[in-house]
């Protein structure tokens, strides 16, 4: 049986040493309890969709912002381009780095 390889992290975040919670994007102190000891963590960036805004139009593509509940427990928004279907509630996705060094946004695709 042929071995099944997964990408490499893609979603950097922090979690908490001192309540293990996580927190998306760099932050000075933890939101639960306020340490400042928090650690450098890399996910592969599964997930659900949890909010949906309205899509829009830009340069002629249609992009819909969403917020995403990644598995490991905290939430980033992201903008959803090039899903198939409908883009719904609950749908499995997986998050992107974005290619531009300069934009902070994720982008969705779907996923496991």
């Amino acid at each position: 049986m042929p071995a099944t390889t997964v990408d490499p992290p893609t979603v950097p975040y922090q979690r908490c040493r001192w309540c293990r919670t996580p927190h998306a994007g760099p932050r000075l102190l933890c939101t639960t309890c306020g340490s400042t000891d928090l650690d450098d963590e890399l996910s592969p960036g599964f997930g659900r969709i949890v909010r949906l805004t309205e899509a829009s139009r830009r340069h002629g593509r249609p992009k819909q912002r969403c917020l995403v509940a990644v598995d490991e427990g905290f939430v980033v928004a992201a903008t959803a381009t090039g899903l198939p279907g409908a883009i719904q509630l609950g749908l499995r996705v997986r998050l992107e780095a974005p290619a531009d060094e300069l934009r902070r946004d994720f982008v969705v695709r779907a996923g496991a």
